[in-house]
């Protein structure tokens, strides 16, 4: 995990650059947190539109493969 000093006057070149989680420390070096820079690209869903239009027409078309809510809760319930 890289490291990175609070106190340095290019933080935010660093953060930019980052890859990952980064741990910040101040320049005394007690720890702050973690900086995880997220690309906007994985925060797509991971399913294709086309694999979610089947697992629908699947699910519409054996309803007795899906539960409401109030029958997961009971099955839980009798566990």
């Amino acid at each position: 995990m890289e490291r990175i000093s609070v106190d340095d006057e290019n933080l935010r070149e660093k953060l930019i650059a980052a890859r990952g989680v980064v741990e910040l420390y101040e320049g005394n070096g007690r720890p702050l947190g973690w900086f995880d820079r997220i690309d906007p690209a994985e925060l797509e869903p991971q399913v294709s539109d086309e694999e979610i239009e089947r697992r629908i027409r699947e699910a519409e078309a054996n309803p007795a493969s899906t539960f409401t809510t109030a029958e997961v809760l009971e099955h839980l319930r009798s566990l």
